[in-house]
């Protein structure tokens, strides 16, 4: 057998051209240090064989990359997540919960966690934390995440491009006037006298609504943040991401065939969009809805570990699954230099929660942030309490503790122009509060309103 030409294989044949690119491809990434795009620990087929040896498998890219690892939220049917109402069986009427969506971060962190428990052997019942490579991973209870580091659960809509997008609550200066959006200018406010003393308040014009029930998508945060109205196109109804499905539960009496007096019950569950959603009951149109899926993001989570596939989520025991995400979902940007002024606003991306309590007067602070409040709006605190599944004597649920809710907006001023440009460079610390391991205190920095807005 004579040689083969070059570029060709032992019997003289040209590899496939597409083939031959990704092998080049390949071999770059592994000369250069990176880790090659094909896991170590598949088969690899006998093109790449003869061309290029099997790579080691410290050099895998899941074992390269133990940073920020994405996930993708997939329910198998519906789920619904309780707040602090209570739920219980003694109420004489119809208990009715509605659920909460997006859930709190500390629920998603939680479910992660037993299904990376489940995967990695426990068997669901006692305590993970006796095995200490266990505890040192998942760590121990509900405020301990071991190595564990969690993002706030993102809602997501997928475009007709593919492309995963995050919603965002709508900042609460955003308001409605004639359908038109226009954002709340603090610098427009009079001193009133008010039980806090003279604080300043804007005044509100006739007509003017909030913004509910809607999201706001990544290019609309970013415009808000820059200090501009969004479009009105750019709100985007719930009822086109998700639809409440309400399910009544009852007990009856096998002799009277009634209902057992407390046992009648209505839950709202939650169904995220597909395609189409349910039709409606009167007219009886289906409407369209967006893809919507929920994403996470969880860092050192062990390369060689994976969570169970489908594990249980929220109320009910409602089964889900998390699925890796390879891509990166689009998300707002916050402006890429600081106001010369001293004077920025600060987005609450998730719950937050401070222990000094300097954040919620006038003239107060917020901790790790430059500047002084002049404005902020906040809405009605929302009470997270939670469940500790840990044996006894700790398992139960936890005390309600109120938090600033999500969407909240605190209009600051007076900041040092170096300390300020410090920490609007400073990305990767957008947290602020307690329990930010789970998810909790997210934020993003932005410019006050323009006049023109």
């Amino acid at each position: 057998m004579g040689e083969g030409k070059e570029g060709s294989d032992q019997r003289g044949r040209r590899p496939h051209r597409r083939a031959s690119r990704r092998l080049h491809d390949h071999h770059r990434q592994w000369q250069g240090g990176l880790p090659p795009r094909r896991r170590a620990d598949r088969p690899v087929s006998g093109r790449q064989r003869r061309g290029h040896p099997r790579c080691p498998l410290s050099l895998s890219r899941a074992r390269w990359r133990r940073g920020m690892t994405r996930y993708l939220v997939h329910p198998v049917d519906t789920l619904f997540f309780r707040d602090g109402r209570p739920f219980e069986q003694e109420d004489e009427g119809m208990a009715d919960v509605r659920s909460l969506f997006p859930p709190w971060p500390s629920v998603v962190a939680g479910a992660f966690r037993a299904a990376l428990a489940r995967a990695m052997g426990w068997n669901g019942r006692g305590s993970w934390a006796d095995d200490p490579s266990m505890k040192q991973v998942l760590g121990d209870g509900p405020d301990d995440m071991g190595e564990l580091r969690f993002g706030p659960p993102a809602l997501l809509c997928r475009g007709r491009d593919g492309v995963f997008r995050r919603l965002y609550a709508v900042p609460r200066h955003v308001l409605l006037e004639d359908g038109a959006p226009f954002l709340l200018d603090p610098a427009d406010a009079e001193p009133l006298r008010t039980d806090l003393g003279d604080v300043a308040l804007p005044k509100a014009r006739e007509g003017v609504k909030e913004v509910e029930e809607s999201r706001l998508g990544p290019s609309g945060l970013t415009r808000v943040l820059a200090g501009e109205a969004p479009a009105g196109d750019q709100l985007i109804e719930e009822n086109k991401l998700f639809a409440h499905e309400y399910r009544v539960g009852l007990q009856r009496d096998p002799r009277t065939r009634t209902a057992v007096p407390g046992m009648l019950y209505a839950a709202s569950h939650i169904r995220l969009g597909a395609a189409t959603g349910p039709a409606d009951r009167k007219t009886g149109k289906v409407a369209r809805m967006h893809r919507t899926l929920l994403g996470l993001e969880v860092e050192s989570v062990p390369a060689e570990m994976q969570p169970e596939s489908h594990g249980p989520l929220g109320g009910f025991q409602r089964p889900a699954a998390f699925e890796p995400c390879e891509n990166d979902w689009q998300e707002a940007k916050e402006p890429p230099e600081p106001p010369e002024d001293g004077r920025y606003i600060v987005y609450i991306a998730s719950p937050a929660r401070f222990a000094d309590l300097d954040w919620n007067r006038p003239g107060g602070s917020i901790p790790g942030l430059p500047g002084t409040i002049r404005f902020a709006c906040t809405g009605r605190p929302v009470m997270i309490g939670g469940w500790d599944g840990r044996p006894k004597p700790h398992r139960g649920p936890r005390a309600l503790e109120p938090y600033v809710p999500t969407g909240s907006v605190f209009f600051l001023e007076g900041a040092d122009g170096d300390e300020l440009a410090v920490r609007w460079k400073d990305r990767g610390q957008r947290a602020l509060g307690e329990r930010t391991n789970l998810g909790f205190g997210r934020f993003l920095l932005g410019y006050w309103p323009r006049k023109e807005c």
